[in-house]
C-alpha cells in the first residue's frame, strides 16, 4: 500500500483580507469567511495543479477537507475541477483537519500569528502558550484523518488535504522527519498552493511524524 499525501491551503478568503485571524470551530465554517474572487481563482489554479499529477493518481483519489468555509470552498473548486478533467475523486469533509486555535489571539489582528511562532520555535511542540493548541495536538488529529482514510487503501492513492496555513505547515514538518514546532523553517505556504509532501505506507507516515513530539524544542 503506498500513498501519496498532498497538502493545498484554501485560497485567499476574506478573513485574509481582513488581516484577522479566525480559528474558532463555531466561527470558520461561516459563509462571512469564505473565499474572496481572487481565492476563487486560486482554488482553480490548485484543481488544475493537482491534475498535472494525474500518474500519481492512478490509484484513486481521496479529498479531505477542514469545514471552515474558506477551506470547504477551496475542496469544492478542486473537485469540481477534477471531475471535468473526467477523474472521480472521492470527496470527504473532516473536522480534524480545521484550523489551529490560536486562543486569546483569536478573532484579533493577524501579526499575532508570530507571537505564536516564536513561542513554538522556542518552548516546543507541546507548549500552550496564549491557550493555543498545541503542536503536538495538531500533528495527532491529521494523523488520524490520515489512518482513517489511508488503512483501507488497496494499492496505491492519493490524500489531498485541503486546509490552513499552520495545520498544513505542521503536518508537512512532521512528515519531512523534521521536529514540527519547526514548522516556519520550511517555506510558507502561500493561498492556493498544492504541494506534494509525502509518498510512502501508512506505517512510514505515522512513524515519521511521531519521531520527534517528544523533543524539548532545543533538538
Amino acid at each position: 500500500m503506498m500513498l501519496h499525501i498532498f497538502c493545498v491551503r484554501h485560497g485567499q478568503s476574506f478573513a485574509n483580507v481582513n488581516e484577522v485571524i479566525v480559528s474558532h470551530e463555531n466561527e470558520g465554517p461561516k459563509s462571512e469567511y469564505g473565499l474572496t474572487s481572487v481565492g476563487r481563482d486560486q482554488a482553480m489554479k490548485a484543481g488544475e495543479a493537482l491534475v498535472s499529477f494525474q500518474p500519481i493518481h492512478k490509484g484513486g483519489i481521496i479529498i479531505l477537507a477542514s469545514p471552515f468555509s474558506r477551506a470547504l470552498q477551496t475542496a469544492e473548486a478542486v473537485y469540481s475541477y477534477m471531475l471535468s478533467e473526467c477523474l472521480s475523486p472521492q470527496f470527504h469533509v473532516e473536522p480534524l483537519l480545521r484550523e489551529r486555535w490560536f486562543g486569546e489571539f483569536d478573532a484579533t489582528h493577524n501579526s499575532n500569528y508570530k507571537t505564536v511562532w516564536l513561542a513554538d520555535a522556542a518552548e516546543g511542540s507541546h507548549h500552550r502558550m496564549y491557550g493555543v493548541e498545541s503542536i503536538r495536538d495538531v500533528v495527532v488529529r491529521v494523523l488520524d484523518v490520515i489512518d482513517l482514510h489511508g488503512r483501507n487503501v488497496k494499492g496505491s492513492a492519493s490524500l489531498v488535504l485541503v486546509s490552513h496555513g499552520d495545520t498544513l505547515q505542521i503536518i508537512q514538518a512532521a512528515l519531512a522527519g523534521l521536529p514540527p514546532h519547526q514548522h516556519r523553517s520550511l517555506q510558507p505556504l502561500e493561498n492556493g498552493e498544492v504541494r506534494y509532501i509525502f509518498k510512502g505506507t501508512l506505517e512510514d507516515a505515522r512513524r515519521t511524524a511521531t519521531a520527534h513530539l517528544g523533543e524539548a524544542a532545543r533538538d
